[in-house]
């Protein structure tokens, strides 16, 4: 019987398991910029990503991941991520956030040449190889907003961090890009629809109002601390 009742959740889950998982672009391919901001977004603003890791195998979902994400921005405020050449290999040590920060500013402030954020990815260890219930997922810091953890290898975190960046009158939107949470279906499976990769109309506003910030300068914010996106069991 128990093994039966696996089958059947399984068998449930599977349409959602599919939206979630195998067609993660396909739903990123629905994201249209409307077209009342067909201009408003133009002229197109190129992040320079500077990159940071700890496993050279996760290189290539890196890569897919950073593109993924810079269609999400391009679509919706006119803002595209360019991977700056020779990433930077790191050991993170302590595994929290606030040292993981601390490192990632302290390894990549003095590189050549100049980028605009630094996005560090962090494989989880062994014991806690899945986002669970209640763990964080990714987090940007609250000086410059422009070092970011992720040890997620999914567009919606790092849109989501990268979001923040531009958006500093409030720290979560009650749904969309910037929801605090992604809805956490199995370890590693997330439910997101084609909305929640979208920004709200207020978010929308505040990103183009702030598209051309200076990286590098201090921003004023409404939260203390970091900004950590965690994984909430739906």
């Amino acid at each position: 019987m128990p093994l039966l009742r696996l089958i059947c959740c399984v068998l449930a889950l599977a349409p959602t398991l599919f939206v979630s998982g195998c067609s993660t672009t396909s739903i990123i391919g629905q994201i249209e910029t409307p077209p009342e901001l067909s201009t408003k977004i133009l002229p197109i603003r190129t992040l320079k990503v500077l990159v940071a890791y700890d496993d050279p195998s996760d290189l290539d979902g890196i890569r897919k991941v950073l593109d993924e994400a810079s269609t999400i921005l391009k679509k919706q405020i006119g803002v595209e991520l360019e991977t700056l050449p020779a990433p930077v290999v790191v050991t993170w040590g302590k595994r929290g956030y606030n040292p993981m920060l601390g490192h990632l500013e302290l390894v990549t402030k003095h590189r050549e040449p100049k980028f605009d954020i630094a996005i560090g990815f962090a494989r989880r260890s062994n014991t806690d190889l899945h986002c669970i219930d209640g763990s964080w997922a990714a987090v940007i810091e609250n000086g410059y907003r422009r070092f970011i953890v992720s040890q997620e290898l999914h567009p919606w975190f790092i849109a989501h961090e990268v979001a923040h960046a531009f958006v500093f009158s409030h720290t979560h939107s009650p749904e969309g890009l910037l929801k605090a949470s992604a809805s956490l279906i199995l370890p590693g499976v997330y439910a997101l629809a084609v909305d929640d990769y979208r920004l709200t109309a207020e978010d929308l506003d505040e990103a183009l109002r702030n598209k051309w910030r200076k990286f590098g300068e201090r921003v004023t914010v409404v939260s203390d601390g970091p900004v950590p996106e965690k994984c909430a069991k739906q």
